[in-house]
């Protein structure tokens, strides 16, 4: 089931990953954006599957742990064990105000019975626990430290020697050499023309052309103001370009479908930008759809 739902994650990122791509492409940026947000959902959420896994993981290698302490017949790691103990801090001597040189703190407890028959009792049973106890402590934090532990030959040490085992490498692997350099040189042509589809470019206009597009309008104002509706859309993209376009003549075509006549030549990158832009256009109620947009000879 988690490998179900991995695959549907990574299916999902890779699906988000390529409409960005293809909406950067089309200039529509809105759709791009949501896209990304997708996609960026769709990483957080492989990136948390991966961190549990590994939590998981850490928690099983815990839980083995305490239960090995817990079997009366396992004993710790001797190295671990041994650096826990030098870490231990040094014991402290009992009855430490008896070694001070205040003469009323030593002599004003020996004056209380009660304090003499508690402290004679507390002494005993120090050393009787000094004498039997054992480092129960210590030991179980071995056991515990002890799945943090470093290899036995150290992060840069070499492994035990074992039996020598010969690799036999199957001949005719050579293709894959051949696979990896034409997907690195795809790979690499691939960036450099999603690079340049992506940019802004200047255009060369041809004289004598006119640009011609056709709306099909789509919403609740889309019926009632068709015009207002094309010349808002015309003009909210338009201001986006960053570049002088002359108005269009707009003809309703009946119903929903409307002509605009740019009486220049937009060229192949703004065409595209506003092809992309029109149909990506942000506006309350209101979606457009490009039926068309060709170049005609223009009026003479």
């Amino acid at each position: 089931m988690k490998g179900l739902a991995r695959l549907a994650a990574v299916s999902a990122a890779a699906a988000c990953a390529v409409y960005t791509i293809l909406y950067l492409y089309r200039w529509e940026w809105h759709r791009a954006i949501v896209a990304g947000i997708f996609l960026l959902v769709a990483e957080v959420a492989l990136a948390t599957a991966a961190v549990l896994a590994r939590l998981g993981a850490l928690e099983r290698r815990v839980t083995d742990a305490v239960t090995a302490e817990r079997s009366p017949a396992a004993e710790p790691p001797p190295a671990v064990f041994d650096r826990v103990r030098e870490a231990a801090p040094p014991p402290r001597p009992p009855f430490a105000w008896l070694a001070s040189t205040d003469r009323f703190g030593v002599f004003l407890p020996i004056l209380l019975g009660a304090g003499v028959l508690a402290s004679a009792a507390a002494w005993a049973v120090e050393s009787v626990a000094r004498a039997t106890a054992h480092p129960t402590l210590e030991r179980r934090l071995a056991f515990r430290l002890a799945t943090f532990a470093p290899p036995a030959g150290g992060l840069l040490g070499r492994p035990a020697a074992g039996p020598a085992i010969t690799i036999r490498r199957p001949a005719g692997r050579w293709w894959w050499w051949v696979v990896g350099v034409l997907a690195v040189t795809g790979a690499g042509y691939g960036i450099d023309e999603l690079s340049d589809a992506t940019q802004s470019r200047a255009d060369l206009p041809r004289p004598g052309v006119q640009t011609v597009i056709e709306l099909e309008l789509h919403g609740e104002l889309a019926g009632a103001v068709p015009t207002r509706v094309a010349t808002s859309l015309w003009h909210s993209c338009t201001g986006s370009l960053r570049q002088h376009i002359p108005e269009p003549a707009v003809t309703e075509l009946g119903g929903s479908r409307l002509q605009l006549v740019v009486g220049v030549d937009l060229g192949i990158h703004t065409v595209r930008k506003l092809h992309g832009c029109l149909e990506d256009a942000a506006l309350d109620r209101v979606q457009a759809a490009v039926v068309t947009l060709r170049t005609d000879p223009g009026p003479r």
